[in-house]
């Protein structure tokens, strides 16, 4: 029986790419500082899935695959994964709040955050060699 696109989205989120980059924040704030320099305006890291979803529905548009599906519920399971992550962090009280929070970021506010989450991912990784 073939997998559920529910089974390969988990499987590829919290699989190899998880142990690549990480958990997707740090790596959408990355993608949004770049851009929003770039750009010379503030793009915030939900604004990065936005557009990466849309990018998928652009080459839907020219070509029907299955991997422009999978990788659209990849980028809401990561855009889910980022809001719970606020919560954790305590920028946010609720994933409501968290999308709240997430649309209002400053090109400073997402330096903060990238700081705050890369001290964070540091601090686990010496406790997972320890």
């Amino acid at each position: 029986m073939e997998q559920t696109l529910l089974q390969i989205v988990s499987q590829i989120t919290s699989g190899e790419r998880r142990r690549d980059y990480g958990r997707p924040l740090a790596n959408h704030l990355r993608i949004a500082l770049n851009w929003s320099l770039f750009l010379q305006t503030a793009i915030t890291p939900d604004k990065v899935v936005w557009m990466m979803i849309g990018l998928k529905q652009a080459r839907e548009i020219n070509t029907s695959k299955y991997d422009n599906l999978v990788d659209t519920a990849g980028y809401a399971v990561c855009l889910d994964d980022m809001y719970q992550q606020l919560v954790d962090m305590k920028w946010a009280g609720n994933k409501e709040q968290a999308i709240n929070v997430m649309q209002n970021l400053t090109v400073p506010d997402i330096w903060d955050l990238l700081e705050e989450v890369n001290k964070l991912e540091r601090n686990q990784s010496v406790g997972e060699t320890t």
